[in-house]
Parts: C-alpha cells; sequence; structure tokens
C-alpha cells in the first residue's frame, strides 16, 4: 500500500525518522544502534486502521531487518 507512513521514536519517545511507503508497500528508515517503536499510522483517507506498533533494537553492524505492518479495515 502505497502511501502509509511508519514513525520511528526513540526510548525517550521522540521521533527521530518517518518514512512513506512507495507503491509496492516497501519503506525504509536507516536508524543508528538502539532500540526504537516503529508506529505505522492510520490511513483516514483509506478507512484502514493503523496496526500495532514494533519494538526493534538495531545492533551494530546490522544491515536489514524486515518489519511488515498489515493494514486492515476492518471490515468482514
Amino acid at each position: 500500500m502505497s502511501g502509509a507512513i511508519v514513525v520511528a521514536t526513540d526510548a525517550g519517545g521522540h521521533e527521530v525518522a518517518r518514512a512513506v511507503s512507495s507503491a509496492d508497500g516497501s519503506y525504509s528508515i536507516a536508524l543508528p544502534p538502539g532500540t526504537y517503536t516503529l508506529t505505522p499510522q492510520a490511513l483516514a483517507d483509506k478507512m484502514m486502521r493503523a496496526p500495532p506498533a514494533q519494538s526493534i533494537t538495531i545492533a551494530s553492524g546490522r544491515v536489514n531487518q524486515i518489519i511488515d505492518f498489515t493494514y486492515d479495515t476492518g471490515i468482514r
């Protein structure tokens, strides 16, 4: 899903980075080593609820870590 925003916050709750997903739904955030919370934002214009936030720890020298978020309308 394009246009989804993911916000990265540090342990103190301060925003350190954000990303917007591309047409294929992928996003990328470069973070230095540390522990962060990745919080996807709701997509009000598409009637989509935001998935839950996820904690991530970046180790020194680590290049890739994949965190997928699945948006859902809640309609069944």
